[in-house]
């Protein structure tokens, strides 16, 4: 199977009436005294379009082929190969950024029958990324750090299906995993991360009846904190430049437990998860006030669950209602930058009859104090203190599509159809911060209004 795709994406915002080409040409590097009338960020801007002036250009080109191969009836290897790259150019009020980042994966996997109660699943695959990023606005700061990294993994592994009754079955896994991760700035010489590590894990499912199912799962995770960082440069005060603090893979133990039930009509699952993360990431700051990337001191953790329902109503429509609650410790809320959502819940509709599918949701996100992941910010400097409760909210998503024939597929929809967005409903995400500096960092509900797509699918 191969797949092609390719994404072209600009996003801008900033004062209306001006186009990227005047805001960029416009650009003096002169801070304007005042940028709202009476100093107050809801009222009208009188500052310079650069000074509030967002844009993010990006373009990407993804490929990637699977190829399977039968040697006999109990054993076959599959190979895949994936190639990808992201380019992306951006302004974010008088900082630029420019990033290529490169990508290429590969793995060969082996499944083979041993007998009526094991199944073996072993193979190796490699990970290959490089991104290389760079700001004329940052290499005049003395602050500045550029954030360019190659980073490889490269990994064994083995799993053992173990059919251990008809009601019982386990699968247990074991990855050797080499990683390595380095920034490539002057200014960070050496290896960063250079670690090998066990990666294991063990999943069981047991069969009640016909209609129960539970399923319990263990195991560890990893992650080098590396390539998310270009996502928050626009909420950075990036004139000070960034520094990175970077030198431990993120490590994770995770448990979760799920009870389904499958009927007729009826089917549900309850799932109840729990994540413990050492050397989180997050965004912090050097005593000079520089944004910093660094990692907690403390092991953080979050709790989840969740319950779905689903109603089959005939052979062609299904209801659905998905209820989500997630639980984040101190230390997990002080990593965020912005406030994650709580509690969720998705009611769907599915409709599929020949050629035509048709799907719509409607999501509704909780009410969050937005003092637990420290939020503080006012209209005017030193006036009101901004909302510290994201209120609730709802949006609604919908989707349909035509199979043209057994290899294409048209499709059109849109998201947020009820054109929900924080600035509309609520508050300007501008604000003064406890020191008089001007940010665009108090979000805590949608930015995006609503939006329409259309495209295809084409599998040859």
């Amino acid at each position: 199977m191969l797949r092609l795709a390719y994404t072209d994406s600009t996003i801008f915002g900033g004062p209306q009436g001006y186009s990227i080409g005047e805001v960029l040409s416009g650009y003096d590097g002169i801070e304007s005294e005042h940028l709202f009338v009476n100093d107050d960020v809801r009222d009208e801007y009188i500052g310079k379009p650069w000074e509030t002036t967002e844009w993010i250009d990006t373009e990407r080109t993804d490929a990637s082929a699977n190829w399977l191969r039968e040697f006999n009836e109990n054993y076959n290897a599959m190979l895949t190969l994936a190639w990808s790259e992201h380019q992306q150019d951006s302004f974010y009020e008088g900082f630029d950024y420019t990033a290529t980042d490169r990508l290429f994966y590969f793995d060969l996997r082996n499944n083979l029958l041993v007998n009526e109660e094991h199944t073996l699943t072993f193979g190796a695959d490699m990970r290959d990324e490089a991104m290389r990023s760079d700001s004329v606005a940052g290499a005049e700061s003395a602050n500045y750090v550029e954030d360019s990294f190659d980073y490889r993994t490269g990994g064994l592994y083995l799993q053992d299906t173990w059919q251990v009754s008809p009601k019982l079955e386990v699968s247990a896994a074991v990855r050797l995993d080499t990683v390595r991760a380095d920034f490539m700035a002057e200014e960070k010489p050496g290896t960063e991360i250079e670690e090998t590590l066990l990666v294991p894990r063990i999943d069981m499912r047991y069969l009640h009846n016909d209609q129960w199912t539970s399923r319990l799962a263990f195991g560890r995770g990893y992650r080098a904190p590396l390539s998310f960082f270009e996502t928050d440069h626009g909420i950075l005060d990036a004139g000070d430049g960034f520094s990175i603090a970077v030198d431990k893979l993120e490590r994770s133990l995770s448990s979760t437990y799920a009870l389904s039930y499958e009927g007729e009509r009826l089917s549900s699952t309850l799932s109840l998860a729990h994540t413990k993360v050492e050397h989180l990431a997050a965004l912090s700051e050097t005593e000079a006030g520089v944004p910093l990337l660094a990692q907690m001191q403390e092991d953080a953790a979050v709790s989840a669950g969740d319950i779905s329902l689903g109603y089959k109503l005939n052979e062609a429509l299904k209801f659905g209602l998905t209820l989500e609650r997630y639980a984040y410790d101190r230390v997990f809320k002080e990593s965020y930058a912005i406030a994650p959502v709580e509690e969720r819940a998705l009611l769907s509709l599915d409709y599929g009859n020949g050629p035509w599918m048709v799907y719509a949701s409607a999501s509704w996100v909780g009410q969050r104090d937005l003092q637990d992941y420290g939020y503080e910010g006012y209209n005017q400097p030193n006036g009101e203190q901004k909302s510290l409760t994201a209120e609730g909210y709802w949006t609604v998503d919908m989707k349909a599509s035509f199979d043209v024939s057994e290899n294409l597929s048209v499709y059109v929809g849109g998201n947020n159809l009820t054109d929900y967005t924080q600035v509309n409903r609520a508050e300007s995400p501008l604000f003064w911060d406890a020191t008089g500096a001007y940010d665009v960092a108090y979000i805590y509900g949608p930015l995006r209004g609503r939006e329409f797509y259309l495209g295809f699918d084409w599998n040859l």
